[in-house]
């Protein structure tokens, strides 16, 4: 045994000694003719340079060296794409070639090389991401998220107009949508088991981004550790989630996504693309990109309104008149042109804020805007560089719901609104997003009147953040 060990510590030692070699081999001699970029510093690479205001440097260094830079991360080069032009060549223009996905350690750690969100471009990837976006589009959207608009109503109504923090009560109603169309269950607010998976989601996100994607020694570090077990819980809350669903499966009935896939599964039980452990990661992949980013959005959107005490008037106003005779639904988008442009003019404003969110990977060496960037690299699609360009956006720090609106009145989305991606890889959910934002914001209205308490003040919605801070807001009935 003590030999064992000792082997063990001698074989870590060796490889972390060839990976510090390897680092400042690539530090003193970077990949050539990568974008320019950065310096950088051995082992670390730009990342010590990127501080706080992430945004402001990658708009800093965009300016020194041009909309495509390079920067080391770690030991690895990331490229990133700034500008629409620039993006939607290289995501739609040139799709294929950016459509892969790059290896990073959190990511891995969750999927394993499964799922659909942070599969790598190829057959698998396509028949998953085929598969579950038919599906999910066959059920019923409309109810689902109409009933779950209702369920949120009636738990606000219960605070009374009293002071309560929005978060949870939006994170499982997003999540409560995606449980329905995945396999036909809606959970109450304080269901302990969809509670704890959300709280588990929500505490990995926040290191998932961490340095030790990008820094081999960095995985020996607290927030590494505390990551993995994270993930360790994640799936082990999934599979106690899904596991009755699967022991009540019944190869002549079609209940729901779960069961379809289950078909698929027994179709042909040896198959690498359908399996077990691929259902699994599909169900967490769509769980966590449909709770998580819709109730990011909702926070946005409560903050807003709260904030901008016309806008919600004149949100209210244009319900009043179109509902007074129609049930809403999400069909009434055309006779609602100032609510839809509320919630984009949200998303707009909102969704570069976290500049490194949308990842993306050269799937060949590619020739690009004068660089060759080799397979496999690391491509940073900075959406900030889109939704804060002043020749695009006319004062973009400012929060204007009309920009979206033409001279007709009728809503009108530029070429460059792009908050759900381009190319091979947009959005898979971005029909349900769309919807599930107008219905909770037109419902959420036209019920309450949304307000900051007196003693809590909103925050600055002008500063430099990567999500939404934490609030607590008034939802006072309209109707008693």
């Amino acid at each position: 045994m003590y030999l064992t060990k000792q082997f063990r510590c001698v074989t870590v030692t060796r490889r972390n000694m060839l990976n510090f070699i390897w680092d400042t081999w690539r530090w003193m001699f970077p990949p050539s003719p990568l974008p320019p970029g950065p310096r950088g510093l051995p082992v670390v690479g730009a990342l010590p340079y990127l501080g706080s205001d992430v945004t402001g440097t990658l708009e800093t260094w965009a300016r020194e060296y041009g909309p495509v830079f390079s920067a080391n991360f770690g030991s690895r080069p990331v490229v990133f794409l700034n500008g629409f032009d620039v993006i939607k060549e290289a995501l739609v223009t040139r799709r294929s070639e950016f459509s892969g996905r790059p290896y990073l350690y959190s990511i891995h750690r969750v999927f394993k090389g499964k799922g659909i969100h942070s599969v790598d471009y190829g057959p698998c990837w396509r028949h998953q991401r085929q598969f579950t976006e038919k599906l999910m589009y066959e059920e019923n959207l409309e109810s689902i998220i109409q009933r779950e608009s209702r369920h949120l109503s009636d738990r606000i109504q219960t605070f009374g107009g009293r002071p309560f923090d929005p978060a949870k009560l939006m994170n499982v109603a997003a999540a409560n949508i995606m449980c329905s169309v995945l396999f036909g269950e809606r959970y109450d607010f304080d269901n302990e088991d969809i509670q704890r998976l959300l709280s588990l989601i929500s505490d990995a996100l926040k290191l998932a981004n961490g340095a030790f994607n990008f820094i081999w020694i960095a995985r020996f570090f607290p927030s590494a550790r505390r990551f993995d077990a994270l993930a360790d819980e994640i799936l082990k809350t999934v599979e106690k989630i899904v596991k009755p669903q699967l022991d009540s499966y019944d190869p002549t009935k079609t209940r729901h996504f779960l069961d379809a896939y289950m078909h698929k599964i027994h179709q042909s039980p040896h198959s690498d693309t359908f399996n077990t452990d691929q259902l699994m990661s599909v169900v967490l992949d769509v769980i966590l990109a449909g709770s998580q980013n819709a109730t990011t959005m909702m926070k946005w959107c409560l903050l807003y309104l709260a904030t901008h005490q016309d806008v919600q008037t004149t949100v209210y106003s244009e319900l009043q008149q179109v509902l007074e005779n129609n049930p809403l639904s999400y069909n009434l988008r055309p006779q609602l042109p100032y609510t839809e442009a509320t919630v984009l003019e949200v998303i707009r404003r909102n969704t570069g804020r976290f500049p490194l969110g949308a990842s993306h990977a050269t799937t060949c060496d590619v020739t690009f805007r004068g660089y060759v960037i080799p397979k496999s690299t690391y491509v940073s699609v900075n959406l900030n560089s889109v939704f804060m360009d002043e020749k695009l956006w006319p004062e973009p720090m400012k929060f204007r719901p009309q920009r979206f609106l033409a001279e007709s009145g009728e809503v009108k989305e530029p070429e460059y609104f792009m908050p759900f991606g381009l190319g091979d890889r947009s959005c898979m959910g971005e029909g349900i997003a769309r919807r599930e934002l107008f219905t909770f914001v037109a419902s959420l209205v036209n019920a309450f009147h949304w307000k900051f308490p007196e003693e809590k003040p909103g925050p600055n919605l002008q500063e430099k953040v990567y999500a939404p801070p934490q609030f607590e807001v008034c939802a006072v009935p309209r109707r008693q």
